[in-house]
C-alpha cells in the first residue's frame, strides 16, 4: 500500500525523488529499443 501511495504522489507531482509512471514507461520502452538495436548491430557488424 505504501508504494502505491508514493507512486500516486509522484504521478500527481507532489514528489520528485523517483520516476513517474510515464517516465518509467518511457524508460522501459527506451531500454527495449536499445536492446533491439544492439542485437541488430551485432547481427550486421562485420
Amino acid at each position: 500500500m505504501r508504494s502505491w501511495v508514493k507512486q500516486a504522489e509522484l504521478d500527481a507531482g507532489t514528489r520528485s525523488d523517483r520516476l513517474t509512471s510515464d517516465e518509467r514507461a518511457e524508460l522501459a520502452r527506451l531500454r527495449a529499443e536499445n536492446r533491439r538495436l544492439q542485437a541488430a548491430s551485432t547481427r550486421y557488424a562485420p
